[in-house]
């Protein structure tokens, strides 16, 4: 809908759209492998998924489309540092026996999520529009952002400060 009815860009046009976030995730995915750990893993975490949020809402009322492109691929490299960044710590922290079952519980979340979403996503469009849609959509991750950043061991979680303490 976006490419046809908001952006007018047409098929070409659409695929530079699918393609913008996959650009952005390869990008922050070389970053990340570039750069040095970051030391506040938890405060990344939470800025990534505020990223993602406004880049979302950004996309949502953007009529220009190189500045859609721009925030889908915000959304994607947001997504892969927030989405490394997690694995990492539940890689990292949770304890050998327990790998399984927290792996389950996550991919519930990260399999399920983006599934209620498209829900959510869908249920508004039909009662408002679609730019309503994305916007509520990135009015979520936000708020679920500002919910977890009210807990001061997630803001200033230390990924090294943490295994240091677990293993040595």
């Amino acid at each position: 809908m976006y490419a046809r009815d908001v952006l007018s860009v047409g098929p070409a046009g659409l695929g530079m759209l699918y393609a913008a976030s996959a650009v952005g995730s390869l990008l922050a995915a070389t970053g990340m492998g570039l750069a040095p750990n970051p030391r506040r893993s938890g405060l990344w975490v939470l800025v990534a998924v505020a990223v993602y949020g406004v880049c979302t809402m950004v996309f949502a009322v953007s009529t220009a489309f190189w500045l859609s492109l721009l925030m889908l691929a915000g959304t994607g490299a947001s997504n892969m540092v927030g989405g490394v960044l997690r694995s990492t710590i539940n890689q990292l922290l949770t304890p050998d026996h327990f790998r399984g079952r927290v792996a389950a519980v996550n991919s519930i979340f990260t399999m399920g999520g983006p599934q209620l979403g498209q829900f959510e996503s869908g249920v508004v469009a039909a009662l408002w529009n679609t730019e309503a849609s994305a916007l509520t959509g990135g009015l979520g991750a936000l708020l679920v952002v500002c919910g977890v950043a009210m807990v001061p061991k997630v803001r200033h979680f230390r990924l090294a400060d943490d295994v240091t303490q677990l293993t040595g």
